[in-house]
């Protein structure tokens, strides 16, 4: 590794990035079920749009990560350039899902999140915000 220059390091970070994208399979099927349900029942048209950019962001996020593991196990094979423009393409849509939420919590920091002003509820919503911020 690069900061320890230990081959165990180098290692131990290499396996931990790679658990890391393998616990990611799956996730788009449960994130679009959640997506149909929030179009379902979300009111509030803001945290509508704003919602599902999220959510779909993250699904095309893991299914560019799952390409990146493909590449990293090898079954991909890419040169070193290709493979850093994977990488960087991933890392669009883990800003466009990044923005949308921040943006649906700094409006709920500010209004509650609908809740009556002052109620607990709003107090709540708030706090939840501030926590996500």
């Amino acid at each position: 590794s690069g900061l320890t220059n230990s081959d165990v390091a180098q290692s131990v970070i290499v396996n931990l990035a790679m658990s890391r994208k393998s616990l990611r399979f799956g996730r788009q099927l449960r994130w679009i079920r959640d997506m149909r349900e929030c179009y379902r029942t979300e009111q509030d048209r803001f945290d509508l749009v704003t919602t599902l950019l999220e959510m779909g962001s993250y699904v095309v996020y893991c299914s560019i990560d799952h390409l990146c593991f493909a590449q990293r196990v090898q079954l991909l094979p890419l040169g070193p350039k290709n493979t850093d423009l994977l990488d960087r393409f991933g890392e669009v849509f883990w800003v466009t899902e990044a923005l949308p939420a921040l943006m649906r919590e700094i409006r709920a920091y500010f209004t509650g999140g609908g809740a009556t002003a002052g109620s607990l509820q709003w107090a709540e919503r708030r706090a939840r915000a501030k926590l996500l911020i």
